[in-house]
């Protein structure tokens, strides 16, 4: 049995499961993102989950999850 190893072109992907399918470089994610007018920067996986998300809600971007910073508990007026 002979199995399809073949990579669809990008353009033929229709769903992030499929997209998730295949092994991409991250140089080959960063051009994808570049060429859909993603943001391109971050790790290949924040790249892949932001591909994935574009392709499974026509073309929006992944929503940025805001990080709170530490708040330092120690009081500089009072020391």
């Amino acid at each position: 049995m002979k199995r399809n190893t073949q990579r669809p072109d990008f353009s033929e992907i229709s769903s992030g499961a499929e997209f998730n399918r295949w092994y991409w470089l991250k140089s080959e994610l960063v051009d994808l993102c570049k060429t859909t007018g993603l943001p391109y920067s971050g790790s290949k996986f924040e790249l892949r989950d932001r591909i994935m998300y574009a392709l499974d809600n026509d073309g929006k971007l992944l929503p940025r999850v805001a990080q709170q910073r530490p708040q330092s508990r120690f009081n500089w007026a009072r020391e």
